[in-house]
């Protein structure tokens, strides 16, 4: 399994968020991967990454939804570096927030999408 799905499984966990992937109609919130890109490379083969995580949201009240993602942009980035995800071959370092949550669209169903988006910042101990 790769670093970045791992991270996102523990940062699902963390959110309280089932899905990995895109929105499903079982589904309204869900976490998936949004780009990322090494910053550093030492030649013992470690690395510090970073990657974007985007948790999309819907619900039918605008409020709820937007609300929940609120509160994961303003709880992730506030753990304690030593209370932050991590295994044998990486470890989370910093959480921050890339894009609070914004509205990205309205369904014919009266639901309402919103996403935000996370930076990871990780150190990969080895490949």
């Amino acid at each position: 399994m790769s670093v970045q799905v791992e991270i996102m499984e523990e940062l699902s966990e963390l959110c309280g968020i089932d899905r990995i992937g895109v929105l499903s109609p079982e589904a309204p919130y869900s976490i998936s991967f949004a780009g990322g890109k090494e910053i550093k490379k030492y030649l013992n083969g470690t690395a510090l990454q970073t990657m974007n995580v985007q948790i999309l949201g819907r619900d039918g009240d605008q409020r709820a939804v937007a609300e929940k993602l609120g509160d994961i942009c303003g709880k992730l980035p506030l753990i304690p570096s030593a209370g932050l995800p991590r295994s044998e071959g990486w470890q989370v370092r910093n959480i921050s927030v890339g894009t609070p949550p914004s509205l990205k669209g309205f369904g014919t169903d009266g639901t309402y999408f919103y996403v935000c988006v996370l930076k990871i910042d990780y150190y990969c101990k080895w490949r």
